[in-house]
């Protein structure tokens, strides 16, 4: 018996997350700055696991830490463990609030690129996932 999916939601989610990828991407080609670009980035990788979960219709907890969000992907899909050292690295990223006292201190142009980088990487493995589903 197949597993019963909502893809519908999942589409819902990535297109979101594929808004800040772009918008990323485009900061980073015309050297924008760094902590906006690392943010999107975290928010991609949280956009694409909260997606994978409401795939599988796991409702996702209401947090942003994606390290615990991985762990609820990983309960359902082991081979989601690969993605440890992306999660890990994005989730310093995540800004409670936008104002400037809350934004992260010198935050290197090379951060951004290896924010770009992981975000992908998540990104293109969800992906490959449900296409597999």
């Amino acid at each position: 018996m197949t597993p019963d999916y909502d893809v519908t939601t999942f589409e819902t989610w990535r297109l979101k997350a594929e808004e800040d990828l772009t918008a990323a991407s485009i900061l980073a080609e015309h050297g924008g700055p760094a902590a906006t670009i690392c943010f999107l980035c975290q928010q991609v990788a949280e956009k694409y696991l909260k997606g994978y979960l409401l795939l599988c219709r796991q409702p996702p907890k209401r947090i942003h830490h994606l390290d615990v969000l991985l762990e609820d992907c990983i309960a359902l899909d082991d081979s989601f463990q690969r993605l440890v050292d992306d999660a890990v690295f994005l989730k310093r990223y995540y800004i409670e609030s936008r104002y400037p006292d809350d934004l992260p201190q010198e935050v290197r142009p090379e951060e951004a690129a290896e924010a770009m980088t992981a975000a992908s990487h998540l990104r293109d493995f969800v992906l490959a996932t449900v296409r597999i589903h």
